[in-house]
């Protein structure tokens, strides 16, 4: 009886321990970069995807972000080991309506 117990337990480490260590989805991976976009940057209205990249280094993804007062920036999130960072914004472009 007690080394089923042991087998049991082992047997229910071995189901934690995978899935601690699984890859994030890449839902889980665009919701963190829109979370940080939203943390860096002033004045957002509207956060949407331009380019999303998987490579082996990381994942890439290009938001076109719109503010209130109707700018647009391109702002790239990167995502590697469950960390996800904003490089500098690509392009600032104005916009002007009439």
């Amino acid at each position: 009886m007690k080394t089923f117990l042991y087998l049991i337990g082992i047997g229910f480490a071995f189901v934690f321990s995978v899935s601690v260590n699984a890859k994030a989805s890449s839902g889980e991976i665009m919701t963190m970069c829109k979370s940080t976009v939203k943390e860096s940057v002033d004045d957002v209205a509207r956060i949407r995807t331009s380019k999303f990249k998987e490579k082996a280094s990381g994942t890439m993804i290009t938001f076109r972000v719109s503010s209130s007062n109707n700018q647009t920036r391109k702002v790239m999130c990167t995502y590697a080991n469950g960390v996800a960072t904003l490089a500098d914004p690509i392009q600032f472009a104005s916009s002007t309506s009439q």
